[in-house]
């Protein structure tokens, strides 16, 4: 069994499903993943701003750009086989203290390494 669940920096719960070898969310063709994050993300107030904290099993560039349109900005590990990210960051292979690669792209999404 899993338990997913959105909630605010105080603890605060917004939301939340048990996952048990099926999802109760909708499904669609972007994997189980995206489907949790953006039935989650929908329990959320719709008037303001979000900044949504993920680990790697969620991020993928097509979560953050639908929930870019929902006001939702997602920051997340990621691993290296993720559709759509950049080469250069990829591939590169960081050898000293305090070296980065970074590629930005519209609408306001940084990938770095």
């Amino acid at each position: 069994y899993k338990m997913w669940k959105i909630c605010d920096d105080s603890s605060y719960l917004y939301g939340f499903d048990i996952y048990t070898e099926k999802a109760n969310t909708t499904k669609s063709n972007k994997g189980l993943e995206y489907d949790v994050a953006m039935s989650l993300t929908n329990t959320l107030p719709k008037e303001r701003r979000y900044q949504l904290y993920t680990d790697n099993f969620y991020t993928s560039l097509t979560l953050v750009e639908d929930l870019l349109k929902h006001n939702i900005f997602l920051t997340g590990t990621c691993k290296a086989i993720v559709r759509g990210l950049p080469q250069e960051v990829v591939s590169k292979t960081l050898t000293e203290l305090g070296e980065v690669v970074w590629r930005m792209r519209s609408p306001g999404i940084l990938c770095f390494k």
